[in-house]
């Protein structure tokens, strides 16, 4: 279904009332979903939060698509293993945080999420950076921990918290889905993000 997303009527419209929206580049594989899903950025309010979750998968994934991607993102969420891979493609060089640093000056990206599995996560901004040696947690099931944790931080930005708060959520989220089977295990309320 991803590879054949089309611009349908009602598109602007929705576009138009969205808070925040989450893409990646899986789902960018094909020129259809690509142009659906950059045009449908191109038409959300200017201060919609637009998150990308890099989401590297095989060889479904280009230099255009990332940088077009980028380019209309706010955050990105990258994960320890992505990150490596977009450093060789771009010529990057450092430590993390330097990195990340050079993607939010390069793509004027406003934050950028290092996800690290157990070892936790790293949030950047121009400004500050927040690093959480993550959670311990007896892992059942870690299908869906990278979208739980997109969710909690994109939540956490959307209401205002620091990226002290996001990143505790956020991680605390992941590691309760993994602590759990399946990509949709229930949240106690305590982990639950209210506007």
């Amino acid at each position: 279904a991803w590879d054949f997303l089309e611009m349908r009527s009602g598109f602007e419209s929705l576009a138009g009332e969205v808070g925040a929206v989450c893409f990646g580049s899986l789902a960018q594989r094909s020129p259809c979903s690509r142009a659906t899903i950059q045009g449908f950025l191109n038409m959300v309010p200017r201060d919609s939060l637009k998150v990308f979750d890099i989401n590297l998968r095989g060889n479904f994934y280009t230099r255009e698509i990332i940088e077009d991607s980028l380019e209309l993102a706010d955050v990105l969420k990258i994960s320890d293993e992505e990150l490596p891979v977009v450093a060789a493609m771009f010529g990057m060089q450092g430590s993390d945080e330097k990195m990340l640093a050079a993607l939010i000056e390069g793509y004027d990206v406003d934050l950028c999420a290092l996800t690290r599995g157990a070892e936790g996560s790293l949030l950047v901004t121009r400004a500050e950076s927040h690093d959480h040696p993550g959670l311990p947690t007896r892992v059942r099931d870690t299908i869906g921990a990278g979208d739980s944790f997109t969710a909690a931080l994109t939540l956490g930005l959307a209401v205002g918290w620091n990226l002290e708060k996001i990143n505790e959520r956020a991680n605390a989220v992941a590691a309760a889905v993994c602590g759990q089977t399946g990509g949709m295990p229930l949240l106690s309320d305590s982990l639950r993000i209210l506007p």
